[in-house]
């Protein structure tokens, strides 16, 4: 997991702040659970960094 997350951070940091005009570190960390727990449901159909950014996206409209 950890390197899964050093590959991601720097575009999971950027769609957050594309997403909320802001850099918050309370999405960050809850994308990194969700992608934790739902690691099991990834398909193999797409790159898994689209995937993580989905979950990026959705978490970032879940705050709001």
């Amino acid at each position: 997991m950890k390197q899964l997350i050093e590959q991601n951070k720097s575009r999971i940091r950027a769609i957050i702040r594309k997403l909320t005009g802001s850099y918050n570190e309370d999405i960050e960390q809850e994308v990194y659970i969700k992608t934790w727990k739902n690691l099991d449901n990834y398909k193999e159909e797409g790159k898994l960094s689209q995937w993580i950014g989905m979950i990026t996206a959705n978490v970032c409209r879940d705050y709001f």
